[in-house]
């Protein structure tokens, strides 16, 4: 079959695709599921034994041998019959079996576009979960680096308790506040290692095996100006296809079955010889070819099955429809809400600059007794929300690319 080196072509094509879009590292990871994955595995293994179908279809029934012995002999002219054995071979119509490895191969190339779904599923799987995992590591890192800010504070906060500008509740609130941090992280590592099982069992490896991040992630704005695509070439689109095609084969079978089928046969029978000289052709063995044909004339069932393939087809063209449908919107929806993602980054980015030019005159102004520690531990917490914030929407915009990658790829 053909459709084997096709698939293994395209499979290529859409890791090069994935390649230029992702990490190194994310890449490995990409290529370990889609040669580990026991969900893939099973989507391959199926559609090698619907292509092993082939044999079971190009076939012909089985050649009827069958002996019969004369327990009382009929007597004839030229002598008693002892045996009979006889042979028959029905024949399908011209062009059954044809049509039978034509309607295979359709289900084969129906199953071909499955085994593409899963694997693109499995690559938008794996790519969410590896951005899960660099947003807890980025989070953990802005929390790490918080506890940093924190002991500064505590130090600054010791100096202006020296000179008599603060208090030892100053410094009591300041590591109550850098406790909570080191809580936090402490969960964060835990969330870590959460999604890591859950990407290792993606991977179908060990859940212990340590998964490299790469240390920072970008934005390709590329994506948000892909206007055009065809969507009728989407594997989730062609799949549809695919079983229209094998609905109309199956169909072709179902005429076919309606055809009369032939019988060729032969008939040997012995015979004894009746020692009577003036009998012609004494003893002289029979044999007998055959030709039968049967005719179907009950066709209730054909009829039925044909009735039902017109119904699949009207099944089938709604749901392609309704997919159609929803693979426009989930790319319409996404790329705005890429937009979004970008709109929301740049916005935090603004307020992190804003809150570090407000935390220095805080500090001045808290050197000197003018405000209370409370102002400052307040716009470091709206400092750490901004930065996770950040890390956030930038996760939040790469995620939404995968689903940009799912469509067009």
């Amino acid at each position: 079959m053909k459709i084997n080196r096709r698939y293994i072509f395209t499979l290529l094509c859409f890791l090069i695709f994935i390649a230029n879009s992702y990490s190194q590292s994310l890449n490995s990871l990409i290529d370990t599921a889609l040669v580990n994955n026991p969900i893939l595995k099973a989507s391959k293994i199926k559609l090698e034994y619907i292509k092993e179908r082939l044999n079971e279809v190009d076939y012909i029934s089985n050649t009827k041998i069958a002996y019969g012995y004369f327990v009382s002999k009929p007597e004839t002219k030229t002598g008693a019959q002892n045996y009979k054995i006889s042979l028959k071979q029905q024949i399908p119509w011209f062009g059954t079996i044809a049509a039978k490895k034509k309607y295979v191969n359709s289900i084969s190339e129906a199953e071909y576009e499955e085994v593409l779904i899963t694997s693109k599923k499995l690559v938008l799987n794996v790519s969410k979960s590896y951005y899960n995992l660099f947003l807890i590591k980025e989070t953990r890192k802005l929390i790490k680096e918080n506890i940093s800010i924190l002991d500064r504070y505590m130090k600054f906060v010791n100096k202006s308790i020296e000179v008599g500008n603060a208090s030892l509740s100053d410094l009591l609130k300041v590591r109550i506040r850098r406790n909570q941090q080191l809580e936090l992280y402490k969960l964060k590592e835990k969330d870590y290692e959460i999604e890591s099982i859950n990407l290792n069992k993606l991977l179908d490896r060990d859940e212990n095996i340590n998964i490299e991040l790469i240390d920072s992630v970008g934005v390709d704005i590329s994506k948000l100006s892909i206007k055009n695509f065809d969507f009728s070439k989407h594997s989730e689109i062609l799949k549809f296809d695919r079983l229209y095609n094998s609905i109309a084969n199956s169909e072709l079978v179902n005429r076919k079955d309606r055809l009369p089928k032939i019988e060729f046969g032969l008939d040997y029978i012995n015979v004894a010889k009746t020692n009577i000289p003036s009998v012609k052709d004494d003893g002289k063995d029979i044999f007998m070819p055959m030709a039968s044909i049967s005719i179907p004339i009950f066709s209730k069932k054909n009829r039925s099955i044909s009735r039902q393939n017109k119904m699949k087809i009207r099944e089938l063209e709604m749901k392609k429809l309704d997919r159609l449908n929803t693979l426009k919107s989930l790319f319409l929806s996404t790329q705005r809400k890429m937009s979004k993602a970008i709109i929301d980054y740049n916005f935090q980015k603004k307020n992190i600059n804003n809150i570090l030019d407000i935390e220095k005159l805080l500090l001045k102004e808290y050197e000197t007794g003018k405000i209370d520690i409370n102002d400052i531990l307040d716009i470091n917490e709206s400092l750490i929300k901004f930065k996770i914030k950040k890390v956030q929407a930038l996760k939040k915009y790469n995620e939404l690319a995968l689903y940009i990658d799912y469509i067009i790829k």
